[in-house]
Formats: structure tokens, C-alpha cells, sequence
């Protein structure tokens, strides 16, 4: 039995793909693991790519980009079927450093209440990159040096324990691109396990090397995701903050970047009317 799956979600990032995938295979040889990979309707030769240069890997393939937690989920449900203990969602563009993996199995196993664990996220210069909000003395989006219990960790690399998954369900797919991991650990929480962050697990992440277009779709699921999960978690008077939250936060762009005004107005429009649409936000 592989008592870890780890679980790659793709979408046109080939080139750093690859590197993810060779990294773990050098450093991780004789480390027992399955190793998935959802294709998100990738159109630059990801998946033939996969079948030939790294045919043990499970392939998932979706005719379509179905976002972060979309993908993951379709990852998540074909794992459940296997024996694995603990499933670790990893972004392809990332590398795993050594010991990275046996930091975050041990934490695990020495620990049974941990139902989610973070990683140590490092800029390519190995510099500390936003990972988690400790639960004691919060500073938010820091990067521990030691190992502790949390709020928050980043979905980039995130181990979840198979008991918690089964009980708090898979990710919320109304989350496209950003928020999923909060929810997700919010949920944990609430159901009594602890999530916490594992400082020996260190691991390359290349998130902020992004295009213009990339950015922009990130500011604005970035805000939508903000009016839905203050919403679900924290009804009315939740939403009431975010919306007055990201409409500073957007006037503020707005003057800051006046070349990008429209599109600033344009997510500020969208994020406060996002929950107006829905009956119900899970629709």
C-alpha cells in the first residue's frame, strides 16, 4: 500500500511540468508514492509530454480548464479509491526540495489531529515566500522558521489527511483560482482538526512569475473568491466587509494605476454584484 498520493494539477505549464516531475523523481527514487497528474485541457503538448517522458505517472485528462479546485477535485476523487493516507496537492511550478516529503509524512504520522499540513514555499533565490498565518500571534502570509499550528497554509503545497478529506468533503469549486485553501482549512478547523505548517518541508515556488494577463485574472478571482467565502462562512455581515474591503482596496488601484481605471471599475462591479446573481452561492 502507498500511503502517499501526490497530486499535480496542470494547465499549459509543460516546461515547468517537467522540472516538477524530474525533481521528485531524482530526490524521491526510493521514496514509495503514487504520483497523479490532472490535465486541465492543456494545449501545448502537456500530456503528450506526460505519456512519453513520464509514463508512470496517472494521468487525468479534462477536455477542459476546470480551475484549481475543479482539477483537484477530479484528482482527489480518483485517489479515494486508492489506499493512500495522505494525498499532498502540489502546483507545477514548483520543486521539491530534498526531505521535503519525509518532513511532511513524519509531521503527519507523529501527530494523528493535523488534518492538513503546509509547506515552506522559497522563491527560486531560496528567499521565504508568503506560506502560511500562524494560529498563535497571526502576521499574515508569513513564513515560519519553525514548525506550527495555523489558519491558513498555501494550496501550493498541502497535504490533507484522508480522514479529513472524507469528512470536510473536496474543495469548493466556486473558487476558481484563489481562496480554495482558506475554505478548505477553515473547514478543517471547524470539524475539530488542526492545520499547521511543517518549516523542514521546503519546497520552490515559481507563483509570482506570471504575465500581465495571469495578474489581472488573479486580482480578480482574488476578489470574488473574497465576497464568497466571507459570505459562506460569515453570512451577511461577512459579505458586507468584503465588498467594503475590496472596494478600498480597488478605488485605491484605481488612482494608484489610472492607465487600468476600467479594469479596476470592472472588478469592483463584479465583485459586488457576484453574490446579487446567485440564490445560492453554491449554484
Amino acid at each position: 500500500m502507498k500511503k502517499l498520493a501526490v497530486l499535480i494539477v496542470n494547465h499549459n505549464t509543460k516546461k515547468m511540468l517537467n522540472d516538477c516531475l524530474l525533481s521528485i523523481g531524482e530526490k524521491y527514487e526510493n521514496f514509495d508514492f503514487s504520483l497523479w497528474v490532472v490535465d486541465n485541457g492543456s494545449k501545448d503538448e502537456s500530456v503528450a509530454l506526460l505519456k512519453k517522458e513520464h509514463p508512470s505517472v496517472n494521468l487525468i485528462e479534462s477536455p477542459e480548464n476546470l480551475g484549481f479546485a475543479g482539477g483537484n477535485n477530479l484528482g482527489l476523487k480518483e485517489i479515494l479509491k486508492s489506499e493512500a493516507q495522505y494525498i499532498l496537492l502540489l502546483n507545477s511550478d514548483t520543486l521539491l526540495q530534498q526531505g521535503a516529503l519525509e518532513a511532511l509524512v513524519r509531521a503527519m504520522d507523529e501527530n494523528e489531529r493535523i488534518g492538513i499540513l503546509g509547506g515552506k514555499l522559497l522563491n527560486p533565490d531560496l528567499s521565504p515566500q508568503p506560506s502560511c498565518v500562524p494560529l498563535r500571534f497571526p502576521r499574515p502570509y508569513s513564513s515560519p522558521e519553525k514548525d506550527c499550528e495555523a489558519v491558513w497554509v498555501s494550496g501550493a503545497c498541502l497535504l490533507i489527511r484522508r480522514e479529513t478529506l472524507q469528512e470536510i468533503g473536496l474543495l469548493d469549486e466556486i473558487f476558481f483560482y484563489t481562496g480554495e485553501d482558506f475554505d478548505w482549512g477553515l473547514r478543517a478547523r471547524k470539524a475539530g482538526w488542526k492545520v499547521a505548517f511543517a518549516s523542514k518541508a521546503r519546497v520552490i515556488h515559481f507563483g509570482a512569475q506570471t504575465g500581465r494577463m495571469m495578474r489581472d485574472r488573479t486580482i480578480e478571482a482574488r476578489h470574488l473568491g473574497r465576497q464568497h467565502f466571507y459570505k459562506k462562512h460569515y453570512g451577511s455581515v461577512g459579505l458586507f466587509y468584503a465588498r467594503a474591503q475590496s472596494s478600498v482596496e480597488l478605488l485605491a488601484a484605481m488612482f494608484r494605476e489610472p492607465e487600468k481605471k476600467a479594469f479596476y471599475r470592472n472588478v469592483l462591479q463584479e465583485s459586488l454584484a457576484f453574490h446579487s446573481k446567485r440564490k445560492n452561492p453554491h449554484d
